[in-house]
This record gives C-alpha cells, structure tokens and sequence, in this order.
C-alpha cells in the first residue's frame, strides 16, 4: 500500500502541473492547514488510498478525447458499448 499511496501522489502532483488539466482533487494536494488535509494526515499513518481525481481542461469533449486515447478505457468503453 505504500507504493500505491507514494505513486498516487506523485502522479497528482504530476498532474496539477500539466497544461490541460484544470484540477486535481486529493486530499495531501490541498493547501497546508486545509481540514480535509489535516484528516487525511492524521489517518492510516498519513497515508491516503491511491484514488484521486483530476478534471481536463476543455470540458467533456476534451475528457472523452483523453478517455479515448488510453486503450484500457478504450476497451472498456467498447466493452459496456456492446454488452448494453
């Protein structure tokens, strides 16, 4: 769990300083002092889960662009597309 919570983190920091994302939502991201910070600090030894979510600039279009172009969602996509 170390590992996932080190690579999740890392990955969203990656990620706050891309150009086309607009933002990033995970809790050892936000600003010093912040309560949801200060909880998920003081949880789990101040390790938080690998879940994080991130927002693209661009709105929807650009989203389903980048869920597009990344082939497992591609696949899953397709997937649920013909099992409906």
């Amino acid at each position: 769990m170390l590992r996932h919570h080190s690579n999740s983190l890392a990955l969203a920091r990656f990620l706050q300083r891309h150009p086309a994302v607009d933002s990033v939502v995970h809790p050892l991201t936000l600003p010093e002092g912040h309560p949801s910070r200060v909880l998920a600090e003081t949880q789990n030894g101040g390790k938080h889960s690998g879940m994080f979510t991130f927002y693209v600039k661009g709105g929807e279009k650009a989203a389903f662009k980048f869920l597009e172009s990344l082939k497992v969602m591609h696949e899953l996509r397709r997937y649920y597309i013909v099992s409906i």
